[in-house]
């Protein structure tokens, strides 16, 4: 902060778990020769043979003429298949053979790409300033966080007034706010207090999506007395008492209630 410029801090922040690029996924392809004790890796694929039992398309003649074991049953006049033994090709990794027979093979290799989603940035913006001292303090930030995707985007802000007119008298109003770009929801909260010494008072309001407001927007309400036992703070009342107690009302807009909104 910087006291000749009414206690200026601002502050401008960067983040991420990764770099912006996230890597793809690859193929390639090629022929490569093992002797017999050369390890396939995981992501590592040979072609080769192998005897399979196929269904293969037939004439109605041969369909029937076929062992009823051989038979597709699944098939149609017009469209019958009958079972045989025949050599196909197929791609084994290392997870199947670990060393492959002496050999040239069709040879290739797969990585599998990172997942995008996984993938997150942030850039932030701080601002505080107190333009008339202890009568009027503001602070200001927002955030967003963001990915390769700009559905996975949101906003975030947050702004303060706070004004202290007379010794002990603290004045406070703050908001939050979101936006989430999957969504398209704004989502805030919302809190005004008023404290003078050991008393104080405020209103908290949020709306449907916050987790405090559980679906609706509501408000609440609370009042407090807290004494500190220190002579410097400004909530002193008995010296040597360090002691409060707090009331608040909740949920006040919802209906029905199931139970009377009051906690201390």
């Amino acid at each position: 902060a910087n006291e000749n410029l009414m206690d200026l801090d601002i502050g401008l922040k960067f983040g991420s778990n990764s770099n912006y690029d996230p890597d793809g996924s690859s193929k390639i392809y090629s022929e490569k020769y093992f002797d017999g004790n050369t390890e396939l890796g995981d992501d590592e694929y040979i072609q080769v043979t192998e005897k399979a039992r196929v269904a293969v398309p037939v004439p109605d003649a041969e369909y029937n003429a076929a062992n009823p074991a051989d038979q597709d049953t699944s098939s149609s006049a017009g469209n019958r298949r009958v079972y045989k033994i025949m050599e196909i090709s197929v791609w084994k990794s290392g997870k199947d053979i670990r060393f492959p027979k002496a050999g040239k093979y069709p040879f290739k290799t797969e990585k599998d790409g990172d997942d995008e989603n996984k993938f997150k940035y942030a850039i932030g913006f701080d601002l505080s300033i107190k333009p008339l001292d202890k009568m009027l303090a503001l602070a200001f930030t927002v955030n967003t966080t963001f990915g390769k995707s700009y559905p996975d985007a949101n906003l975030n802000f947050g702004a303060e007034v706070t004004s202290e007119p007379v010794d002990g008298l603290n004045l406070e109003a703050a908001v939050d706010g979101k936006y989430d770009f999957n969504t398209t929801k704004f989502d805030w909260d919302t809190v005004f207090t008023a404290k003078y010494k050991w008393i104080g008072a405020g209103v908290y309001a949020a709306s449907a999506g916050t987790e405090v407001g559980a679906g609706r927007t509501d408000i609440a309400v609370f009042a407090q007395f807290v004494t500190k036992d220190s002579k410097k703070d400004a909530t002193n009342l008995v010296e040597g008492l360090d002691a409060g107690a707090y009331v608040g009302m909740y949920r006040l807009l919802a209906t029905p209630r199931s139970r009377f909104p009051v906690f201390a």
